[in-house]
């Protein structure tokens, strides 16, 4: 494993959703993650990067790419934002990772605020 996680639960217009691990960022590793897509999700899908550990609560928080059914395109990768129901879904992806948010860029306050997210 990467430094990242990998959701395959849809969230949207997205065929899986990216967490990183810790501050390192996951598009570094977008061969990889190609790999492990194959086989999981259709072809011509979406993938959402969630780049809160790598990127804080910033505006280039969330990216989206275009996953080809091969390879995760790099030229395909966009800032993206995500409000409203779909934002909290993916917030409450971190409570309790304790250990996750503390190898982050987020502030203790942050770190807090999302590992006791209800």
């Amino acid at each position: 494993m990467g430094s990242y996680n990998i959701s395959y639960k849809m969230c949207g217009k997205y065929s899986a959703v990216i967490y990183p691990v810790s501050y390192l960022n996951p598009i570094d590793e977008l061969s990889m993650i190609s790999k492990e897509l194959r086989n999981k999700i259709p072809c011509n899908s979406y993938i959402l990067f969630d780049l809160l550990l790598s990127n804080g609560d910033n505006f280039n928080r969330f990216a989206e790419a275009f996953y080809d059914g091969n390879e995760l395109k790099g030229s395909s990768i966009n800032i993206t934002q995500i409000s409203g129901e779909q934002l909290h879904g993916l917030n409450m992806y971190y409570h309790g990772r304790t250990k996750d948010l503390n190898n982050s860029v987020l502030t203790p306050r942050e770190r807090f605020k999302y590992a006791t997210m209800k």
